[in-house]
């Protein structure tokens, strides 16, 4: 098996353009943060599916758990990718999934999130900061590659 390019096609689970949405970011303060608000203190990051697990993100430039903040500004990535955040994700019932199980669970994120964290805004495509429970729920970040590289587990994020 090989990684292989299919140029004018985007195999991401949201509409779009081809490249625009090619990848899924999410935080480890963010899935904490998310839990603990949502009464799931061990919510496990993997029902989200990123592509990319960021850790220590707070305080470093950004204040939000939920990262929303960084939508629309870069992203460096090891020693030479970069991306850009685009916006925030929208969840989908496939969080209510248990992925050690595969069993559906009661714990249902795409409709906690929503309810238990009203405050929550961003920026969907470049527009106003809105409250997001009037659009759904959202946890994670939508991004794009703009500069490729290689990356590794512990490899340093910078916001650029």
């Amino acid at each position: 098996p090989r990684l292989v390019e299919a140029p004018g096609a985007s195999f991401a689970n949201v509409g779009g353009r081809p490249g625009e949405h090619t990848l899924h970011v999410v935080s480890a303060e963010s899935v904490r943060a998310a839990g603990e608000a949502i009464g799931e203190p061990e919510l496990d990051w993997r029902r989200f599916r990123p592509n990319i697990l960021l850790s220590g993100t707070q305080g470093r430039g950004v204040g939000d758990p939920f990262n929303f903040e960084l939508c629309g500004r870069y992203l460096a990535l090891g020693p030479k990718c970069v991306i850009r955040i685009n916006e925030p994700t929208v969840r989908c019932p496939v969080t209510r999934v248990d992925p050690d199980s595969g069993e559906t669970t009661q714990t249902h994120p795409d409709v906690h999130i929503r309810e238990e964290l009203p405050q929550l805004e961003a920026s969907i495509f470049g527009r106003e900061r809105a409250p997001l429970r009037t659009r759904g729920s959202y946890l994670g970040l939508y991004a794009t590659v703009v500069q490729k590289g290689v990356v590794g587990t512990g490899d340093p994020v910078e916001l650029i």
